[in-house]
């Protein structure tokens, strides 16, 4: 593990502390949730990013490239 994922994986923990710290009510929180969003993001992460040994991570990495890049730049052009 490099220096940045570590700094990147104590950066949620931060931001949900600040979200907590500014919360109006700190006891009403849903850690459940919580957590399986934070579990679902790290997997999702993972999968794209390709860290895992599946193959179906890099194929689906491809087609997003292949058929998702030119619509959401299509969406751009069509924005400005």
């Amino acid at each position: 593990m490099d220096v940045y994922n570590l700094v990147s994986f104590t950066g949620i923990f931060v931001l949900i502390g600040f979200a907590w710290l500014l919360s109006a009510d700190r006891k009403n929180m849903n850690w459940r949730v919580i957590g399986w969003g934070i579990f679902l993001q790290m997997l999702i992460g993972l999968f794209v990013f390709g860290r895992l040994v599946l193959a179906p991570g890099q194929v689906s990495e491809k087609r997003m490239s292949r058929y998702l890049a030119p619509d959401l730049l299509w969406l751009v052009v069509c924005g400005s």
